[in-house]
């Protein structure tokens, strides 16, 4: 009777260091997904696939968050041209950072059709909000378009 319960207390121990090793493995494996997730450098041009960046007819304009009175809208079309250029080949990180909207510029943009950007310049973040893509990203390499950024608001 005794080696029963025994043997019982041991599979139930063992049993549950197994559920326990899994749910490990498991865990670590998310954490593995998502550094690796992170670590992928992206462009904007990747992330709004069906944005056409070549179109002749363009729009873009900056508006502080909240919404205040004025619009900071590039009429000049070289201009316009350099700075979808350069938003498009800004290059992105994944975050997981989330920032609140009053910190924010959003960037009106029309291509082949229109896109709403939240811009965080002081942290260097960018929230695309596309309907089908709403995920944020860290900018590793922007500095040509904030200098542009820059350029429009003088």
């Amino acid at each position: 009777m005794k080696v029963r319960t025994v043997l019982k207390i041991v599979v139930f121990f063992v049993v549950i260091a197994f559920f326990m090793a899994w749910d490990l493995y498991e865990n670590k494996k998310k954490e593995l997904d998502i550094i690796a997730r992170t670590e992928i450098i992206h462009k904007t041009s990747d992330i709004l696939k069906d944005a056409d960046f070549s179109v002749e007819q363009t729009a873009f304009a900056i508006r502080p968050v909240p919404y205040e009175p004025y619009t900071i809208a590039v009429e000049n079309e070289e201009q316009r041209k350099l700075i979808i250029e350069a938003l498009a080949n800004l290059k992105l990180q994944e975050s997981t950072n989330s920032y609140p909207y009053t910190d924010s510029k959003m960037i009106l943009l029309r291509l082949n059709k229109e896109y709403t950007i939240y811009l965080f310049e002081n942290e260097k973040n960018i929230f695309f909000q596309t309907g089908e893509h709403n995920k944020s990203y860290d900018i590793v390499d922007g500095d040509d378009f904030f200098t542009l950024l820059d350029e429009i608001r003088q």
